[in-house]
């Protein structure tokens, strides 16, 4: 091994110091990858335990909702106390599939910070080796 940094070095000493610096560099990148793996995970239990509760509760929520408009307008008009709990859910489901888009579309797309640290790796890559590839 030379003794300061400006002395030329074998090529096999070369060669594993690209091979360690490569390795350090998949291993950062898997690194990166499965911390993002991890909090798309908890990301979506959390959804998913949310959108059940919310299910349970709209559920019965409805079921008494329902129930309390039927024997209230039962007297009045028998379709229209059967048909208004159904107009009444339908327009819910409507406004549930809207906030539910809308919020898939500000989630940022899974693996977006592994993507975009490749793309700097590239274009790193490609300054230094000349190559115009993207």
């Amino acid at each position: 091994m030379p003794s300061t940094p400006n002395e030329p070095r074998g090529l096999l000493a070369s060669v594993a110091q690209l091979g360690s610096t490569v390795l350090a560099l998949a291993e950062n990148k898997f690194s990166l990858f499965v911390n993002e793996f991890e909090a798309e995970r908890i990301w979506m239990l959390r959804i998913a335990m949310r959108m059940i509760l919310a299910v349970l509760a709209l559920t019965l929520a409805s079921l008494f909702a329902a129930g309390w408009l039927v024997v209230v307008l039962w007297d009045w008009n028998h379709s229209v106390a059967v048909l208004a709990p159904c107009a009444i859910f339908v327009l819910i489901a409507v406004i549930l599939w809207r906030s539910s888009n809308s919020l898939r579309a500000l989630k940022p797309p899974a693996f977006s910070m592994t993507r975009e640290e490749l793309r700097k790796d590239r274009a790193v890559l490609n300054a230094f080796t000349g190559s115009g590839h993207d």
